[in-house]
């Protein structure tokens, strides 16, 4: 045999010995790939003050009134006096709430205005909290607190001066009051999760 038949040889034999290993290879061993995802469901956030989640709104105190029969429709005076509620509502949320519910920013306010929750009765010009709790979440009872805010404008008030001078108080305060303005702020946080 001549020396390129002799190579042609070798090269074919070393090629089947290649083929023959990388094909065996292929085949001789079972290889599996599992890819995970990882998935993350974020608690929701979501907090009601009166039905809604605007961050501002308005109470008219004169709505709020109860309607005496010798005074204008949406007005209020001395003698007046009336309610509104503030519903705090974490039922949408799945995480624990702490709220705080104040009366701040009281400008103009008449002084003989009173407001009153539960037993506690504040000048309507303070800057008072009216409460400060958790809120339970979820579709539950607890989920939702309403908590009646009472006002009244006293008629003819004696602060120690006697009725005469109250009423002197009364009639300044009327003038200004036509700007008599509150902020009830409901501020809303997320309760630290606890451990179990």
């Amino acid at each position: 045999m001549s020396k390129k038949k002799k190579a042609l040889l070798v090269i074919a034999i070393l090629s089947i010995v290649v083929l023959s290993f990388i094909g065996g290879q292929s085949y001789s061993k079972y290889v599996t790939q599992i890819t995970g995802t990882g998935t993350l469901d974020v608690a929701t956030w979501n907090f009601k003050v009166n039905g809604s989640t605007e961050e501002r709104q308005t109470i008219s105190l004169a709505s709020t009134s109860y309607k005496p029969v010798t005074l204008a429709d949406g007005k209020i005076a001395p003698g007046t006096e009336g309610r509104f509620n503030i519903e705090v509502d974490g039922r949408d949320s799945e995480v624990r709430i702490w709220y705080t519910i104040s009366i701040e920013k009281s400008s103009n306010a008449p002084r003989n205005l009173y407001f009153t929750f539960g037993k506690t009765k504040f000048q309507a010009n303070e800057l008072v909290t009216v409460i400060s709790a958790s809120l339970d979440v979820g579709n539950t009872y607890s989920a939702v607190k309403t908590f009646p805010i009472e006002w009244h404008w006293d008629y003819e008030t004696d602060n120690g001066d006697g009725i005469e001078a109250g009423d002197i108080i009364d009639t300044e305060d009327a003038k200004n009051a036509q700007e008599f303005t509150f902020d009830v702020i409901v501020r809303a946080q997320q309760l630290q999760p606890e451990k179990s």
